[in-house]
């Protein structure tokens, strides 16, 4: 086969695997919510006053149990149906840490535990936050008990308003295998001080769910058409042949 073929099979089948990669992620976008407006009958609390609106300082909306703040010592769920089989999730959402986390802190104050990952299995994240400033750790962005300064990897700090040792907010990201069409998501915090919600809670905003594209079936498809490809030049030549 001619350099130039080759490179014409080569360009297709790179054209076919990213169109394939944006038309895959597109149509099986699943679900996005900022609770600018609802919450839907997809969430729920262990927490016996339920869910709502929270409304930060700055008069950002989000995910809480009460109007000013937001979770404490409970698990929030996200339930989803309906979804593709057996397949791969691409999670990501606003995590807001609000007041006086104390990340790895022993004792009375700490520490302060959060986690992430699909009910009746591990954490895919299990880990600490601080937004206090003296010495002692929080531990993500890695596992509990990891060592890294205070508010490390936060995509923002002190920007919701909130005075008591102010806040931060983390964007987290997760590729979530499961079976089955559905999946229940699993957001919960442990070990924060219960005597007021406004000393230590959390939040959630911005909670988009994608269905990732399986590289394995774009590559067969993509090699598939490379073959066509080789195999209708080589038929050629034996058409010339004979």
């Amino acid at each position: 086969m001619k350099a130039h073929k080759i490179l014409f099979c080569i360009v297709i089948l790179t054209m076919f695997i990213f169109s394939g990669q944006n038309a895959f992620s597109t149509v099986h976008y699943l679900y996005f919510n900022d609770f600018s407006s609802y919450i839907g009958p997809e969430w729920s609390t262990s927490h016996e006053d339920g869910l709502t609106i929270s409304t930060t300082p700055s008069g950002e909306n989000f995910l809480g149990r009460d109007p000013l703040y937001g979770f404490q010592n409970e698990t929030v769920r996200l339930a989803l149906t309906g979804l593709p089989m057996n397949s791969i999730l691409d999670v990501s959402f606003d995590l807001f840490i609000i007041n006086s986390w104390d990340g790895n802190t022993p004792g009375e104050y700490g520490p302060d535990y959060w986690s992430f990952g699909v009910e009746g299995e591990s954490p895919l994240l299990y880990t600490t936050f601080r937004n206090t400033s003296d010495q002692d750790y929080q531990s993500y962005p890695n596992n509990y008990y990891a060592e890294n300064p205070y508010r490390t990897g936060a995509i923002e700090n002190n920007t919701l308003g909130y005075t008591f040792y102010g806040d931060a907010v983390y964007n987290l990201n997760f590729n979530v295998a499961y079976t089955g069409n559905s999946v229940t998501l699993e957001f919960m915090a442990s070990n924060l001080q219960t005597y007021s919600i406004e000393d230590e809670s959390w939040g959630l905003d911005n909670v988009s769910v994608a269905v990732i594209p399986e590289p394995s079936t774009v590559m067969l498809l993509g090699a598939g058409l490379l073959s066509l490809c080789c195999f209708g030049k080589l038929r050629k030549k034996k058409c010339h042949k004979s």
